[in-house]
Formats: C-alpha cells, structure tokens, sequence
C-alpha cells in the first residue's frame, strides 16, 4: 500500500509540476494537487520553485512588452514613448509594476489556498521575491538612465518621492528580496543625485546675485 501512495504522489508531482510550468489559469485541479504535495514538504518546495521560475519569465516579458510595445493594438502606447518626460515615465513605470505584482500575489497565495499543514508565510515570502527577480534589471537600468539624465532639481525631486511612495506600496506585497534591494538602492540614488542637482542651483542662485552699492541705494 505504501508503495502505491509513494508512486501515485510521485505521479501527481510530476503532474503539478508540468501544469506549474505552463500556467496561465490556476485550475482548482492544481490547488487541490498542492494540498496533497503538501505532505512531501521536498516535492512541494520543487513545485513553488517551478512556480516561480516560470511566473518570473512571464512577468519580465509582460513588463518589457509594457515598455517598448504597449497593449493589444498599441492601446495602452508602449511606456517608453514617453520617456522624454522624466516624470511620467517613472510614473509609468512603477504604477505598472504596482499593479502587476500583486496579481503575482494574489495567483501565489491562490495556488496554496487549501495548504493548511504549516505556517506559509515565510514560503510565501521567499516565492514573491524569487518571481519579481526578473524585472529588477530592466528597472534599474531604465530608471538609473533617467537620474544620470535629470539636473532639473524639482523632477529630480517629484522622482525621488515616487520611488520612495512606490517602494513602501509594492513592498507591503513583495517584501524582501532583490526587487526590494533594487527599489531602496534607486531611492538612494535619486535622493543623493536631487541634493546635489539642489546645491549646484543654489551655487548658481548666489554665482548672479549682484554686490549692492555702499550706500544701499536701489
């Protein structure tokens, strides 16, 4: 009898993991199949990484699609186009992503919905950093590419505060992680490159101001 269990676990693991691979609807089929893995704690966290190996390559091409193609027929316009205006682009961006993730999020926590062997939080944790890796570097490029551009100190100050707001919104669902290293290491830079872009127009203020005569006269 234990044999046949051991296989019939073996087959069923084999099974979520191919349909893991492929996923475009979570089945109620797949949810009831993570209910059963659960009892092979080493099968269930290959099925979570598969999971997440193919939720990432998914979500960085829905984001790069995003960026240089746009939506079905060009509807939204690809969010690059607007890249000439520093402070709608970043925008752009990071509400896309605010929004994208916590699809991921919702799909994650569907997928373990009937789990209930063992806390899942921090394998839920773990599994939403690993499937927002992908995006980290077209963001960060992108992104360190409009600060090296910017001298203007008030859009490198509207810049600075949307990566902070965005920062804290999308790390109340993808928290820790290289998505949450790369967000606070841009609020660094924006906010280090703002206080000099600042400084050097103030430097340039004071550079015009004309010395007054001695006797005060206007």
């Amino acid at each position: 009898m234990h044999n046949f269990q051991e296989g019939a676990l073996e087959r069923l693991y084999h099974w979520t993991q191919n349909h893991c691979r492929n996923v475009d609807n979570l089945t109620d089929l797949l949810t009831q199949a993570m209910c059963r893995l659960q009892d092979r704690p080493v099968l269930f966290k290959y099925v979570i990484d598969e999971y997440c190996i193919s939720r990432r390559a998914v979500l960085v091409g829905e984001f790069i699609d995003a960026l240089t193609r746009g939506g079905p027929s060009g509807n939204p316009a690809p969010i690059e186009m607007r890249a000439h205006d520093p402070h709608v682009y970043v925008t752009d961006i990071l509400v896309w992503l605010n929004k994208a993730i916590p699809i991921e999020n919702q799909n994650l926590h569907l997928l373990v919905s009937l789990c209930n062997k063992e806390d899942k939080s921090e394998l839920l944790t773990n599994a939403m950093a690993s499937i927002c890796e992908g995006i980290c570097h077209p963001l960060k490029i992108r992104i360190d590419k409009i600060l090296n551009a910017s001298t203007q100190s008030s859009s490198l100050y509207a810049i600075t505060n949307l990566i902070r707001y965005y920062k804290k919104s999308i790390g109340k669902v993808s928290e820790g992680g290289l998505l949450a290293l790369t967000l606070s290491e841009l609020q660094e830079k924006s906010e280090q490159i703002f206080l000099i872009a600042l400084q050097q127009q103030v430097s340039n203020c004071l550079v015009r101001v004309e010395t007054p005569p001695r006797d005060l006269s206007p």
